[in-house]
């Protein structure tokens, strides 16, 4: 009997300790998470290529991009955006079939030296004119 009641206070004091440990995790993470952090402009020189199958636009570093924002005029819809990879292939990001207004703002994360936008029907009169490419650092306080 008293075995048991020891083996039971082992039990209790691992699974108390393995509580603590996550609780102090969970603060570590959740500080983390609320780190005040801002879009900086990319400060990369952009060229823009256009081929048959879209405009290209590269930087001359591969960078982490977070936010890419389309600059144009008028109204545009039906965009398909793909990034390219570390292997050079172009993977599909996001297809923008509703119609948009400038500037477009598009959340990503990705590390990449070129983004190409390829328009798949002329509705609408605009077009893309230039892209903005944007990181995030930790805000100074």
């Amino acid at each position: 009997m008293f075995k048991r009641l020891l083996c039971k206070q082992r039990t209790m004091i691992k699974w108390n300790i393995l509580f603590l440990v996550l609780i102090c995790l969970s603060f570590i993470s959740c500080a983390t998470l609320f780190t005040a952090q801002e879009y900086v402009l990319i400060d990369q020189e952009i060229t823009q290529k256009i081929t048959a199958y879209g405009v290209i636009y590269t930087i001359p570093e591969r960078a982490t991009i977070h936010k890419i924002v389309l600059l144009g005029t008028g109204k545009v819809q039906n965009y398909a955006i793909a990034i390219r990879d570390k292997r050079n292939e172009w993977k599909p990001f996001k297809h923008i079939k509703r119609v948009i207004e400038f500037p477009f703002e598009i959340q990503i994360n990705a590390e990449t030296d070129a983004i190409k936008i390829s328009h798949y029907s002329v509705v609408g009169r605009g077009r893309v004119n230039a892209i903005q490419l944007y990181t995030l650092v930790d805000k100074k306080e």
